[in-house]
C-alpha cells in the first residue's frame, strides 16, 4: 500500500477542473463506526467540502467488497489443486466489508450538492445478483492480488464511464 500522503485539494486548486473523480479504495472508510464523532467521516467531509467548492461536479466511487489476501493466488490454487472450475469456490474469495463505507459515502453524497456516486457493483454481480469477484460463467477474475480491477473487471465497468462521459459531453453542448 502506498504510504505517500497526497494533498488532493491542493492539486484540484492548482488544476481547477470542472469535474473531479474520487476513485478511492476506502480502506479507512470500511472501518466500523466505533467513535462518536466518526472521525473518518468528518475527515472525508472536510476533504470533500474543499474539493466541492473548487469544481462543478464530483463523482465518488462506491467501495466494492474486498477480495481475500492474495486473491488471484487463492483462486489459482483452488482450480489447480482441487481440479475444479472457479465457479465452485462460490463466494469464498470475497470479504463483504463495504457496508460501513457505503453508509458513509451515502451521507457524504446527501450533504454534497455537486456529488454523484458511481457504483461498480451492479456491473460486476453475476446473473443471480451475487458478487463473487469473478464471472461464474467464464471463470475470469475481476480483481488482481492488490484488489485493483483486472482487464476483465475494467471491461465490465467501462459502460458506466462511457455513460458518464456521454452525459458530461451533452451538458457542455
Amino acid at each position: 500500500m502506498c504510504k505517500v500522503r497526497v494533498n488532493y485539494t491542493e492539486i484540484v486548486e492548482k488544476l481547477r477542473p470542472n469535474v473531479v473523480f474520487i476513485l478511492d479504495r476506502h480502506l479507512l472508510g470500511k472501518r466500523r463506526l466505533t467513535e462518536d464523532p466518526d472521525v473518518i467521516f468528518l475527515q472525508q467531509m472536510y476533504n470533500l467540502m474543499n474539493i466541492e467548492r473548487l469544481t462543478d461536479k464530483v463523482f465518488i466511487l462506491q467501495p466494492l467488497p474486498s477480495c481475500v489476501l492474495s486473491c488471484v493466488t487463492t483462486a489459482l490454487d483452488f482450480m489447480i489443486w482441487k481440479k475444479k472450475p472457479l465457479r465452485d469456490i462460490g463466494t469464498k474469495l470475497i470479504v463483504v466489508d463495504d457496508a460501513v463505507a457505503r453508509k458513509r459515502l451515502e451521507e457524504l453524497r446527501r450533504r454534497c450538492t455537486k456529488c454523484e456516486l458511481i457504483d461498480y457493483l451492479p456491473a460486476l454481480v453475476n446473473k443471480d445478483g451475487i458478487y463473487r469477484g469473478y464471472d461464474n460463467e467464464t471463470n475470469l477474475l475481476y480483481l488482481d492480488n492488490d484488489n485493483h480491477l483486472s482487464r476483465f473487471g475494467k471491461e465490465r465497468v467501462q459502460p458506466i464511464f462511457d455513460e458518464i462521459a456521454s452525459r458530461l459531453q451533452h451538458q457542455q453542448n
